[in-house]
Parts: structure tokens; C-alpha cells; sequence
């Protein structure tokens, strides 16, 4: 028997610009793209990278819902997808580190890790 689902709708946004404005070179060279991707549940970060003496790119994607303290997910579905946008791209170094395995380069975290240890 064949199961049918309505299809999801999903909107995503570019960040990289702005996270490479905020963190410069920290972020890795060779992501081309870093976008936030909405569906009517849930709320991802999708890093898109660049491989090595290949023509394909990688991605990876992550659930950023987990995200978020006493009061609940800071990133959540019901949340315009510009301003998910805009949070995650504005959070802390420090968090953005903890919470995004792969964005910024190992000299660029342990930088970040430093900063936020000297506080």
C-alpha cells in the first residue's frame, strides 16, 4: 500500500554574507553557503561546502531547534524565517561554535574559545 504526504513547503535564506561580515576569515574558506531552510516543523542550518580536487559540493545539514534555555527553542518554525535568519546569524561566536560543528575553521574556534575563556 502506498502511503501519501502532502508536500511540505520550505523556504530557506542566505546568511553567509552577514556571518562572514560578523567573523571574517574564522569562517571556513571553503563554504559557499550557509542558509537557513524552513519547513512548516522545523528549523535547519544548511553549510554548504566546497570538496577538495572534486567537482561536488557537500551538505550538511543540522536541526537548530535544539537551540534555545529556560523558556523553550530560541529557533522555531512558527517564527518568521527572517528573523530565525537573523538571530542565528547574530548569535554569540561562543554559542555559534558549540551549536554548528563545521562552520568556522579550527584556528577560527579555538580564536573564539580563547575570547570567550578570557572574559
Amino acid at each position: 500500500m502506498l502511503h501519501s504526504s502532502p508536500i511540505e513547503t520550505v523556504y530557506t535564506v542566505e546568511i553567509l554574507p552577514e556571518l562572514r561580515h560578523i567573523h571574517g576569515a574564522r569562517i571556513r574558506p571553503e563554504i559557499i553557503s550557509v542558509k537557513i531552510v524552513h519547513s512548516d516543523q522545523d528549523v535547519f542550518m544548511d553549510i554548504t561546502v566546497t570538496l577538495p580536487r572534486e567537482a561536488d559540493l557537500q551538505i550538511r545539514r543540522i536541526n537548530i531547534r535544539f537551540i534555545g534555555g529556560i523558556d523553550g527553542p530560541d529557533f522555531k518554525a512558527e517564527n518568521p524565517i527572517q528573523q530565525n535568519a537573523s538571530d542565528l546569524a547574530h548569535l554569540d561566536g561562543w554559542s555559534l561554535v558549540n551549536y554548528t560543528k563545521g562552520l568556522f575553521s579550527d584556528d577560527g574556534a579555538q580564536e573564539i574559545s580563547d575570547e570567550y575563556h578570557m572574559r
